[in-house]
């Protein structure tokens, strides 16, 4: 915001700078600026105005010429200023002395500031060349004078004298001088560049002055006091007829609109516009003058022009060779034109080309949104602008993830693609600012040998250009490396931006969604360990409840429970009817599974703490199958052969027995000829130790996959199992910083994996990190 009221203010300040040089310059003669403060002929005292003009001899022989061209007939008759005033009058006495006072004034202070520039320039006379064509613009500005005089003789409707109508030719364009007179530097720039752009002057003045020369030339005219009538004419002669505002000097607007319309379309003088403009003849319908008028006007231009231009000292040039002149400036005019037309057909090829290969991006697959895609769909644009060849993308990743470099053919399809660090020639090389670096030979060099080496590309090929194809604040940096010939004409860095934006937007689009799913990876991993360890929370905290639970079941249950398991085998002693007997016997047993089922709830709830000691592996599984009745025939054990020492594990031996035993009995339990495999291994590269128990039984449901460490859950008959041996193994190998899985076997059956990643001794551990 401070930045655009500072612009604001520079250009305010400026615009004021120019006006007051306007300000600056001299006012008309002492004769012109009498002859306006005589506001009518009643007021005049025409022997005191023709002594006044008189005492100049140029300037009487230059308003006698001119009142003699608008004598009408009466020619060498006037011969006197004071004749001229009685035989045509006030206003066409006051209208040559305005036209001769302006012209002179402004070409006399043009011709002292040439003088001025050369000897600056340490020259011994006026410069010449100009950029600004002050001969052809005044002898344009009598055209218009002479055309907008004779229109006004053909036109009786108007209200417009004649005299008045070439007053307000002559200087209708007096802005562009003044401007001239006064940034002579400046204003050749903007003569350039309206013939650049084939504009009129005034849109380039106001683009680099703030102001143009309307302004300019209705500034010095409010401040020589001219009618009212030609500030309208310095002020809007450009103007669209149809939309003139209410109160200006309408008629003479219009006639001199038709008269530039007209002096334009025959290419009289220069004006220094080079806009569209509409024809002479319907300029002239519009401002509501006769056709014939202009047909007059039209045939008789060239001579009257040449009287004028003689009159005024600016050029003698009889009307045959002022229609000459006229012809070759339209020739030169049509061979400006013919070229331009040439340059844009050549201008609109290329861009054609540009946009075919923007066109070709998009349905090759650039906006597919996948990185390596897009490059591909680079590469074949690029190949149809720049010449078929071999292309390599090289692609700043970013965030330290290094570089990618890709290898594509001319149709875009991927031959290699790599990751890649930059060597050391080419450290803290930005892809960012690629244009800054791409035309200095030796990291070009660089470039092509580290793309050479890692992407196939000779590094001696001379031909290797590096083309910048992505680059600027918040977009991927990408430069592409050729081989393919340099074709005969090369798209320059303006006619590229299409396909470079194209390719920017794409690119950014593609590793932005690269991102995204990236991130979206992160979170569906972030919501699966949240899910997990919420599972893990809630276990904990059934198991938490389940620990009060039975500890308060534990102490209100056992004492029961002992004193009747201990009566029924009191019972069953003293009893001599065998029924009874064994009756109380199951009474007893019946109590001490319950207590041991209250027991073992209360450990899966409340594990405590594990009590490590070395423990050997052999030993560690021989109680365990010694906790299972009948194991010892039926269970195989297969230990690593590769250990040249026997395996001791830090482990709580009991409890981790206990465990083994639980899933050696359930799969006993389920293999038909209660065969069970036990396998022991360690597993590289971490070392962890891994127990796997496999049976030949039927498997497992997915129902059992889900449940099988659920308390109290089986999937044997009623009254088989108490569902409490697989949840107590895995609360004690957990006891153990370890886990617990159930799943298919590789022949069948199923199989329990015990993970142990925490066993060894701290010296084979340290010894292990180390290697």
């Amino acid at each position: 915001m401070k930045a655009s009221h500072s612009i604001k203010s520079n250009a305010g300040h400026q615009i004021e700078v120019i006006l007051q040089s306007v300000d600056s310059l001299p006012t008309l003669t002492p004769v012109a600026t009498r002859v306006l403060s005589i506001g009518s002929s009643e007021q005049a005292d025409f022997a005191e105005l023709a002594r006044l003009i008189e005492a100049d001899p140029a300037l009487t022989s230059k308003i006698l010429g001119l009142c003699r061209r608008a004598s009408l007939g009466l020619g060498d008759r006037i011969t006197t200023v004071k004749r001229a005033l009685v035989m045509l009058g006030f206003d066409a006495v006051r209208a040559a002395v305005l036209s001769v006072s302006v012209y002179e004034l402004i070409s006399g202070e043009a011709e002292e500031r040439d003088s001025q520039l050369a000897a600056e320039a340490g020259m011994g006379e006026p410069t010449s060349g100009r950029a600004f064509d002050r001969v052809g613009f005044w002898m344009y500005s009598v055209g218009v004078a002479s055309a907008a005089e004779l229109l006004a003789t053909g036109n009786h409707s108007l209200r417009v004298k004649p005299d008045e109508a070439f007053v307000a030719g002559l200087i209708h364009g007096l802005g562009k001088p003044v401007l001239d007179l006064l940034l002579p530097r400046a204003y050749g720039r903007i003569v350039e560049l309206a013939d650049r752009r084939r504009s009129d002057m005034a849109p380039v003045e106001r683009e680099v002055f703030g102001i143009d020369h309307h302004a300019a030339a209705r500034r010095i005219a409010e401040r020589w006091g001219l009618p009212a009538a030609l500030r309208d004419v310095v002020w809007l002669y450009d103007h669209p007829i149809a939309s003139l505002p209410e109160g200006v000097a309408a008629d003479v607007v219009r006639v001199v609109a038709v008269a530039r319309s007209l002096c334009r379309e025959l290419h009289l003088g220069n004006c220094g516009d080079h806009g569209p403009t509409d024809s002479a003849a319907s300029v002239c319908a519009a401002a509501g003058l006769s056709q014939s008028s202009l047909d007059e006007a039209t045939r008789k231009l060239h001579e009257v022009v040449s009287e004028h231009s003689k009159i005024l000292g600016l050029d003698e040039q009889a009307p045959p060779e002022l229609l000459l002149q006229s012809i070759t400036e339209a020739n030169r005019s049509l061979a400006r034109l013919s070229s331009d037309l040439a340059e844009r057909a050549t201008e609109g090829r290329r861009v054609g080309e540009v946009l075919a290969a923007v066109a070709e991006f998009w349905r090759v697959g650039g906006g597919s949104g996948n990185v390596i895609r897009t490059l591909g769909a680079m590469a074949r644009s690029a190949a149809r602008v720049l010449g078929d060849g071999r292309w390599g993308a090289v692609l700043d990743l970013g965030d330290g993830q290094g570089w990618m470099l890709c290898l594509f053919d001319s149709e875009g399809s991927l031959a290699r693609s790599t990751t890649a660090d930059l060597p050391e020639s080419l450290a803290g090389l930005d892809l960012t600012h690629a244009s800054s670096w791409t035309d200095r030979p030796g990291v070009r060099s660089a470039m092509a040998e580290w793309v050479g080496v890692e992407l196939g590309f000779d590094p001696a090929n001379s031909l290797l250009r590096v083309v910048v194809a992505c680059e600027g604040e918040g977009v991927p940096g990408c430069v592409m490396l050729t081989d393919a010939p340099t074709p005969e004409k090369v798209p320059d860095a303006k006619h590229m931006m299409p396909l470079r934006a194209t390719w920017s937007a794409a690119l950014s689009a593609a590793a932005s969604r690269g991102a995204i799913e990236r991130l979206a990876d992160n979170l569906a991993e972030s919501n699966r360990a949240l899910a997990a360890a919420q599972s893990k929370l809630t276990e904990a905290q059934a198991m938490a409840r389940l620990g009060e639970m039975t500890a308060g079941a534990a102490h209100e249950m056992n004492n029961p429970l002992t004193i009747i398991r201990g009566r029924a085998q009191l019972l069953a002693t003293h009893l001599a009817d065998e029924q009874d007997k064994a009756t109380a016997e199951k009474i007893a047993v019946a109590a001490g599974d319950l207590s041991d089922m209250v027991s073992s709830l209360h450990e899966i709830a409340r594990p405590g703490v594990a009590e490590r000691s070395p423990t050997l592996i052999t030993d560690l599984l021989a109680q365990a199958i010694g906790g299972v009745e009948g194991a010892q025939e039926s269970v195989r054990v297969d230990l690593p052969s590769d250990q040249s020492m026997p395996l001791v594990a830090v482990v709580d031996g009991p409890r981790l027995s206990r465990a083994l035993a639980e899933l050696i009995r359930n799969a006993r339990d389920w293999s038909p000829d209660g065969i069970v495999t036990v396998r022991v291994q360690i597993e590289p590269p971490d070392g962890r130790l891994v127990i796997q128990i496999d049976d030949d039984g039927p498997g497992l449901s997915s129902k059992a996959m889900c449940h099988a460490f659920d308390p109290f859950y089986s999937e044997r008959p009623a009254g088989r199992s108490r569902g409490l041996g697989l949840p107590l193994a895995k609360c004690l190998v957990e006891l153990h910083g370890g886990s617990i899985r159930l799943e298919p076997g590789e022949s069948g059956g199923a199989r329990a994996v015990v993970i142990l990643p925490d066993w060894q001794p701290q010296q084979e551990r340290e010894a292990g990190r180390a290697a």
